[in-house]
């Protein structure tokens, strides 16, 4: 599962597929994608389009590993660009 902790509109596709769609004006919230089954060291392509209204951007993308309460942000190490 892949979570956004973002304030205003934030999208997310991962391996093409649109799995968190929230644009719109709004404090900092946390939203989660549906369950998603990755395999171990499988590369999947992630797209995370954000937009900030005014002040107090932010933006993170997260996983949730099965069987955790709450996710973390992904380590830059664990990304690349294409």
């Amino acid at each position: 599962m892949f979570e956004t902790w973002a304030d205003d509109g934030v999208r997310l596709w991962v391996d093409g597929q649109r799995v968190i769609d929230q644009w719109k004006v709004r404090a900092a919230t946390l939203i989660a994608s549906r369950a998603i089954t990755l395999r171990a060291n499988q590369k999947v392509s992630i797209r995370m389009e954000y937009c900030d209204n005014m002040r107090h951007a932010v933006a993170q993308l997260r996983w949730r590993l099965p069987g955790a309460p709450t996710g973390t942000v992904i380590p830059a190490d664990r990304l690349s660009a294409p």
